[in-house]
């Protein structure tokens, strides 16, 4: 890649690298998730946190092999593996004027592995009661 990526962008990927965290940082207090493996759009920055949280625990250590943007978009091409289930992707970030992320859409085949990550994500959901309460799932 011959140019950089803006902060917000790096500090993303940088999380699902695994080589940094404080994502918390460069997020919108709106902002919305659309992860691969449910048909919902998930909102605002506590909820957002938690949940890209769960998902670099569960596979940190991606691999970018790839960086387009499109003015205020940038598309990160990854790899990884969940239960010995490889994947790829398409990670679209959507930047706000400030520079910070107002939308992040997530692309992901195969869809063994993607129903191993909802799996796994549900867990995390369940097991924290601040996440479960954000998404409505709290009694």
């Amino acid at each position: 890649m011959l140019w950089q990526l803006p902060p917000s962008v790096a500090a993303f990927q940088a999380l699902f690298e695994g080589t940094a965290s404080g994502i918390a940082t460069w997020l919108r207090d709106d902002v919305a998730l659309r992860p691969p493996n449910y048909g919902k759009t998930w909102t605002g920055k506590e909820l957002v946190c938690r949940l890209l949280g769960f998902a670099s625990e569960e596979f940190g250590g991606l691999v970018y092999t790839d960086a387009w943007s499109n003015g205020d978009r940038y598309a990160l091409r990854f790899e990884g593996e969940i239960d010995r289930k490889p994947f790829q992707g398409i990670d679209v970030v959507h930047l706000d004027r400030a520079g910070n992320i107002a939308l992040i859409e997530i692309f992901a085949r195969p869809p063994a592995a993607m129903l191993a990550l909802r799996d796994r994500m549900s867990l995390h959901v369940r097991n924290d009661p601040v996440a479960s309460r954000l998404m409505g799932l709290a009694a």
